[in-house]
């Protein structure tokens, strides 16, 4: 079956997932890291900007926006 998604929806994902405050507790935050991988099959601990928090957030709302942009212009 083919996938729907565009990939930079899935990373995007992912990354809201996995974009938790730290300090946390080691065991939580890998639970939350191995669900969030699972999003996005294969995502490297870069792109996922783990550890840092408004990094990650930021990184997915560009990735967010530049989907916006080409559905925009897509018209």
């Amino acid at each position: 079956m083919a996938d729907l998604l565009d990939p930079r929806q899935r990373l995007a994902a992912c990354i809201l997932l996995s974009a938790i405050r730290l300090p946390a507790d080691a065991a939580q935050a890998a639970k939350t890291w191995a669900a969030a991988a699972k999003v996005c099959p294969g995502v490297t601990l870069g792109e996922a900007r783990l550890g840092n928090r408004q990094e990650a957030l930021e990184h997915a709302a560009a990735l967010i926006a530049e989907l916006l942009n080409e559905l925009r212009a897509d018209g």
